[in-house]
């Protein structure tokens, strides 16, 4: 009883956490500091399920505008796969990243 106690008070705390990783990596994004935003954005890995395809979308946005297509193709991908919400877009920055490696 004890630990369902102590879950059930570190949730919302957790949570907070999580998004807070989430509205950092944002601001960081949009002053282009792209290695500090991936960072941030990593730190979502325990978001809400719903979110995590367009938290894979702006992580691979960061790795395109730092040239790092292995990493944007990558990512791309997995947002793709997991249906971001810019979908089209996230198809375009793809074919974007092979056309730059020469795929």
């Amino acid at each position: 009883m004890k630990h369902l106690l102590a879950i059930l008070l570190l949730v919302p705390f957790f949570s907070f956490g999580q998004n807070n990783f989430y509205k950092e990596g944002e601001k960081l994004f949009y002053e282009g500091k792209y290695f500090a935003a991936i960072d941030m954005y990593k730190g979502c890995s325990h978001a809400p399920k719903k979110d995590r395809p367009n938290i894979l979308y702006k992580i691979a946005l960061c790795y395109f505008n730092i040239y790092d297509y292995r990493q944007a193709e990558f990512n791309f991908e997995k947002a793709i796969r997991a249906r971001c919400d810019d979908l089209p877009m996230a198809y375009m920055y793809l074919f974007d990243c092979k056309k730059w490696m020469g795929k």
